[in-house]
Order: structure tokens, then sequence, then C-alpha cells
């Protein structure tokens, strides 16, 4: 195979017309191919097929080239054979027909509490339900619990935020096309806009659950308990080429104040550990501190000491 064979694939396989920018005998573009840098793999490509341990076919080489590639930009982008995209696709398909697994009990002191363990289709429907009834039972605060939820859909975490929040901005994402670019906003019918509410969060609270938490946390609506989340703050887009697909990262999380999400996490308004108390083991440091802390807040408010 020869190298001018390689260098007219490598265009094709990276959407460059080579041929119309040398036919302009203009200056280059800031787009421009970079020969150089083509050059290159071309020559690693040669050197592979020549000396590596096991033969290895041209298709085979630029394939892990086009893995290598995506892989190399995140922990999230990568490439889906055909296989792997219907796999994908059956994945998320059950995912959109799935259903939460939410709990909700009520506490002493009349404090709600509702454990959301991913952000599923229903999710939002399921808390309403959930919180309406910790209301008809004269609850006089809540805590929303999203320690170890590692996320799900971002519409349902929006639909979430949406009960507590009657207006302004729940989340934004930012990216480099039009298309990317989304602002999502809070709409006017709210449940339990009069009582104390807190968050419980911790390194394990991850993407739908840190928009969740942010968004109340900007808006002022909870407050947020726990250690800080995980950081996973983007947008990966399926996006269908001639033969397969690629998963990648589009676009970036930013909070109501236009905090990244993204490697920072959301940091606590109250950080407490999960076990620091002397008194047993087992307890749930972070969870008694939610109480405290709605005990002495709902009592303030009963005084009129607060709002």
């Amino acid at each position: 195979m020869t190298r001018t064979f390689w260098l007219k694939g490598v265009a094709l396989l990276t959407s460059i017309v080579l041929s119309a920018t040398l036919l302009a005998q203009q200056e280059s573009p800031p787009n421009s191919l970079p020969i150089a840098e083509i050059e290159e793999f071309i020559d690693v490509l040669e050197l592979i097929k020549k000396n590596y341990v096991a033969e290895k076919s041209d298709a085979e080489l630029i394939q892990y080239a086009i893995n290598g590639m995506l892989s190399s930009l995140d922990g999230q982008s990568r490439y889906l054979s055909p296989d792997q995209l219907k796999r994908f696709e059956r994945i998320a398909k059950g995912i959109a027909s799935s259903k939460g697994s939410i709990s909700s009990s009520i506490l002493e002191s009349n404090i709600g509490y509702i454990k959301i363990e991913s952000f599923y289709p229903s999710t939002a429907v399921e808390i309403s339900s959930a919180v309406n009834q910790l209301l008809s039972d004269n609850i006089q605060s809540l805590i929303l619990d999203v320690r170890n939820n590692p996320g799900g859909r971002l519409d349902s975490a929006i639909e979430t935020a949406n009960l507590f929040l009657d207006s302004g901005i729940i989340v934004s994402a930012v990216g480099r096309v039009a298309q990317a670019n989304q602002i999502y906003t809070a709409q006017s019918d709210t449940i339990a806009d009069n009582i104390p509410m807190v968050v419980l969060v911790n390194n394990n609270s991850a993407s739908a659950a840190e928009i969740l938490t942010a968004a109340l946390q900007d808006h002022q609506r909870a407050t947020v308990i726990g250690t800080r989340s995980y950081g996973k703050g983007t947008i990966q887009s399926l996006i269908y080429t001639k033969q397969a697909g690629i998963q990648i990262t589009t676009s970036l999380y930013l909070s109501p104040s236009g905090r990244a999400i993204h490697n920072n996490g959301i940091k606590p308004d109250i950080v407490q550990p999960l076990n620091d108390l002397e008194d047993t083991e087992n307890a749930d440091a972070q969870l008694q501190k939610a109480m405290a802390w709605l005990h002495k807040t709902t009592d303030q408010k009963a005084r009129g000491l607060i709002k």
C-alpha cells in the first residue's frame, strides 16, 4: 500500500478535501489538513504493519486509530461499532420505558424524606406524588437524598427541579455548535413551596443528580449537606456515521449561576462526612445533620425569626 493511498484514505476519513485546498493556490485556511502530522501518522501505520509481532489488517489499524482518537478526548466519548450501536439503542430504549425506584417516609419532627436512586422518565411524577402524600401527612420540612445517585435522564432531573422552583434557569448546556446550546427554565407550578428543604449529596452523586442539586442550591431553595459531588457535567450526543456511530461530548452543564459542574462537582453548603459521630459506628451523620438543621430552621420559622 503506497503513502499516497494512505493519505487519500485519511483525508476521506476526516472528511477534509485536500485536493481543493491544493488547487486553490492560496494561503492555507486555518482548518487545512495538517500535512506533517498526517505523514507522521502514515509512517507509524507502516511501521506497525511491518514490525508488529502479529499481522494486522489495514481496516483493523484504522479502527484502532478511530477508537483512540475518540477515547483520548475524554472518558465519555467513544466509537460505536454496528453491533455496539444496536446494543446502545436497545439499552436507551429500555431506559426510556423504565420506571424509577424512589422511596419516601416521615422522620421525626415531621420531616419528609425522599430517596432518589436514579432519574428515570417517571421519576418527577413519582416525586410529585410522594411529596403531595407527605404534605397531606403534615410534614414541616423535606429532605431529598441523592447520595450515590449516578444520574440518569436530563429531562427527568429538570422536571424534578421544576417541582420546587417557580422561575429562573434550572440548567444551561453550552457547546461549540448552535444546537448544543440550550437553556432550561422553571415554570410557575410548584409544590412544597413554603417548607424548608435539604438535599443530601456525596462523592457518588453525579450528572442529573448534580443538576437538581445545583439548581436548588443556586436558587436558595434548598440547603445542600454532605460531601462534594462527583463532578460529571457533560452531555454526550449520538451522531451516526455511514457505518455506525460515535458518542461524543458536545456540551457542558452550567448551573443557574454559571458554575461549571464538570470536574468541579457541587460543594455543599454544610460539609458533613458520612460517619463522624462518637456514639455509634453506623450512624448516618449526614442524615442526622440534615434533620438537626431542619429542626432548627422550622423552629426559627415558627417563632417568626426567619421567613
